[in-house]
């Protein structure tokens, strides 16, 4: 069984889409023309009240008398809903020609919150005065990849660690070197990809209306496949944390102004739209009607089937789940349309305009698209809102990889 998160595609993916398949990509370069001052919180204080700090510069002569340091510190930034996928750094190193310390080795080291996390000895084998070139792949060290000028580069300590989640949570990276090396340039090259660990906020459809619309919708849905991308799934109702809070205090607000407002149900049916996708109707039916109750001033969630039968978990389509994270059946068919359609009232009462906030609907299926440049056709999950806005994702052979969407207008 597959699990993948659906919901992103009509929502906070949307910041990304002019981006490249791979989520993102950027480059930060650092010269003597666009270096920032390094931030302090980074570097230890004998890196901060250093008497000779120097910046980006290309001498190869005996700099502050032969002892000096350099610092810099680097946004690695991804939009929110993504993260650091990859990250490498290019920089270029001039030993000084004179001074007693010419041409030794030197340590170059990496920082993240004032905490030390590498230390790279560089520049011992380097002829002093000749730049140097040394590129890193700051996900995998090592290896170094090292320019035409080689630099004697091994590492001193903490060698098998990662810096992408370092750089992930600081969202920057801190680089120094002591003594008697100048820094022409530094490049950081870095990739950004989903973060499947982000959850986007509830967004209101309306002020009038409970905060439920086909955004959250799509956002609360994960795809649960039985097999191969090909195989039959299912869709499984995972609402978040802050969503069930926004619909809970939305409840509690009306229950003060009406006591008799003790409930809010979101019932759900899952349609079959055909291959055409544009069936009479809604579709025919699928699997029984599912729901979900809330109770004013309570904190439990109720999830059932057939209106008043409990069950630990809703599934599109699916009469009762084999548990709360596997469902009996999978009854969703690769190249189908389908329409995942709720309706909302309280008490069982028809009480919201049912244009704007009662009934909300999410339509997808999944078909295999050729794609420029790939010999084989590629998996694609589509979904459509109520508006008639198409959203496209690329799928893997196990489920949604969640890369960036391409959106279009239906």
């Amino acid at each position: 069984m597959s699990l993948r998160s659906l919901g992103v595609v009509l929502s906070v993916l949307l910041i990304a889409a002019t981006q490249s398949t791979m989520a993102g990509a950027a480059t930060v370069s650092r010269n003597p023309s666009t270096a920032t001052t390094p931030n302090a919180a980074d570097f230890p204080a004998t890196y901060n009240n250093h008497p000779f700090q120097v910046g980006y510069s290309a001498s190869t002569t005996v700099d502050s008398g032969d002892n000096h340091m350099f610092r810099d510190t680097i946004p690695i930034i991804c939009e929110k809903g993504q993260r650091v996928a990859g990250a490498s750094l290019s920089f270029m190193l001039v030993k000084i020609r004179n001074g007693a310390n010419a041409g030794d080795n030197d340590s170059l080291n990496f920082w993240v919150n004032g905490q030390k996390k590498y230390e790279l000895n560089v520049g011992k084998a380097a002829t002093p005065g000749i730049p140097a070139m040394i590129s890193l792949d700051l996900g995998a060290l090592p290896p170094i990849n090292q320019g035409p000028n080689t630099v004697t580069a091994t590492y001193s300590s903490l060698p098998n660690l990662s810096m992408i989640p370092d750089i992930r949570a600081s969202q920057r990276l801190s680089i120094g070197i002591q003594d008697d090396t100048d820094i022409n340039f530094a490049t950081v090259n870095y990739t950004c990809e989903k973060d499947p660990d982000f959850v986007p906020e509830p967004i209101p459809a309306d002020p009038c209306c409970p905060p439920w619309n086909s955004t959250n919708l799509a956002n609360s849905l994960q795809y649960v496949g039985s097999g191969p991308i090909s195989a039959p799934y299912t869709l499984k109702f995972t609402p978040s944390p802050g969503l069930i809070a926004a619909l809970q205090g939305y409840l509690n607000y009306i229950h003060l102004t009406n006591s008799s407002l003790t409930d809010l149900l979101i019932e759900f049916q899952l349609y079959d739209q055909g291959v055409s996708g544009f069936p009479p109707g809604n579709g025919t039916a699928v699997g029984p009607v599912s729901g979900m109750k809330l109770t004013a001033n309570s904190t439990s969630v109720q999830l059932h089937t057939n209106y008043n039968t409990n069950t630990p978990a809703i599934f599109t389509g699916v009469s009762t789940p084999g548990t709360s994270t596997t469902p009996s059946s999978y009854p969703m068919q690769v190249g189908r349309w389908y329409l995942v359609h709720t309706g909302m009232w309280t008490d069982k009462i028809a009480f919201f305009d049912k244009a704007k906030c009662a009934n909300v609907d999410v339509k997808m299926r999944i078909t295999f698209i050729k794609v420029l440049h790939q010999a084989a056709p590629k998996a694609m999950l589509e979904l459509i809102d109520r508006s008639g806005k198409t959203k496209t994702i690329p799928l893997d052979g196990s489920g949604l990889s969640l890369a960036v969407p391409s959106p279009s207008t239906r």
